[in-house]
């Protein structure tokens, strides 16, 4: 009797641990989709500003002219405090701000590209260069032919 006890108390011990695991899981694919949405939404608000400074561009009439630049200082504070929270949220993540050093020391590569390496490609830093370069779509992936002679 003692050994079934046993056996079911380690089974529940087992699906415990597997659901905290489950549950980090799960809440670290919801933190990265909510960076993914958030820097979605900054993308699209500098495409509204182009479209603005655009119109601005192509306008000779002032009420016109100023209700644009109204706009664009609208667009520049709500895309300020999406950076920000961007930054706060990534700063949260484990090894984010090492990854984030590692990637502007590289020639070329500032805080704009590290963040966004960091949000669409959360497993940099665990994968090696041929890898990463393929996740990324930047070298020929070619998956291993199946010889279907039937």
């Amino acid at each position: 009797m003692g050994v079934i006890r046993t056996v079911v108390r380690n089974r529940r011990m087992k699906a415990k641990i597997m659901q905290k695991i489950s549950q980090k899981v799960t809440d670290e694919w919801t933190k990265q989709d909510e960076l993914k949405q958030y820097h979605t939404y900054a993308e699209q608000l500098k495409k509204l500003k182009t479209t603005l400074l655009n119109c601005l561009e192509h306008t000779d009439i002032k009420d016109i002219q100023v209700d644009i630049q109204k706009q664009i200082v609208t667009l520049d504070k709500r895309l300020k405090k999406i950076h920000d929270k961007i930054d706060v949220k990534l700063q949260e993540q484990a090894n984010s701000s090492a990854k984030i050093k590692a990637m502007e020391n590289i020639a070329g590569v500032g805080t704009i590209t590290s963040r966004t390496l960091l949000i669409w490609m959360p497993e940099l830093g665990t994968l090696n260069r041929q890898t990463a370069a393929a996740l990324a779509g930047l070298a020929p992936y070619n998956p291993p032919l199946h010889n279907n002679l039937s």
